[in-house]
């Protein structure tokens, strides 16, 4: 269906796909089982996690280095197990 041209939110291109799928002129999306789903959504929540922490560790860092404290100076790795 990506290759129709046109927008395809219209009411009567919605209808027109609704007729298309009862005649089986249409093949059906593919969709993974529930252990898939499971663990995309894990991994999805991860990179989330993860980038949410990579940003809190910034604010960290900038509002040291407002402080006149600058730890990247000393530390490597502020987040390691030295910092």
């Amino acid at each position: 269906m990506k290759y129709v041209p046109g927008r395809k939110s219209d009411v009567l291109d919605c209808q027109w796909l609704q007729k298309l799928m009862s005649f089986g002129l249409l093949r059906a999306a593919f969709r993974p089982g529930a252990e898939v789903c499971a663990i995309r959504a894990i991994v999805r929540q991860r990179e989330v996690l993860l980038a949410e922490q990579a940003a809190w560790v910034q604010r960290m860092l900038k509002a040291l280095v407002q402080m006149n404290i600058q730890l990247s100076e000393v530390l490597t790795d502020v987040m390691g197990m030295t910092g």
